[in-house]
């Protein structure tokens, strides 16, 4: 039991780093690099997957309000996912839906709905669904440093 910890924890902090550098490469519009970064966190398995989902929701999530206090049974989220939730939803494509559900559950600190999000996503789609992801937290990044982003 403490070893498979510890090794979780390995497996985190590694995922972690490889996030942030990939984050950086598509950032700096190396797409390349943030593909290839992904795909060997990925190798590492779920616990790397969901280490990858968390820095990147976090990465969009930083410098928005804190959601506000639970408030007769709603949380309200501090935003809006309307490219997941529109009512053309069914025209956007399953990534960007599932993209913009794993940004409210985060805001929401909703955990076990990313972890239910990123179970559901079939292994043969994974690698796109996580480009999706990679490609928004980039776009908040860059947003935010041209002052476009909260």
């Amino acid at each position: 039991m403490i070893r498979r910890r510890l090794a979780d924890r390995a497996v985190r902090w590694y995922a972690g780093l490889l996030a942030g550098r990939a984050l950086t490469a598509a950032t700096y519009g190396d797409d390349d690099a943030g593909r290839d970064l992904t795909a060997r966190a990925v190798r590492r398995g779920p616990v790397a997957v969901e280490q990858l989902v968390t820095v990147w929701t976090e990465a969009v999530l930083a410098g928005l309000p804190p959601a506000a206090p639970a408030r007769e049974g709603v949380r309200e989220v501090p935003i809006t996912c309307d490219f997941a939730i529109a009512a053309d939803a069914g025209q956007r494509p399953p990534t960007a839906r599932w993209v913009g559900y794993l940004l409210a559950a985060a805001a929401n600190h909703d955990h076990a709905m990313r972890r239910a999000l990123i179970e559901a996503v079939p292994a043969e789609d994974l690698h796109d669904h996580l480009a999706e992801l990679l490609r928004t937290a980039s776009d908040a990044v860059v947003a935010r440093d041209d002052g476009f982003w909260p």
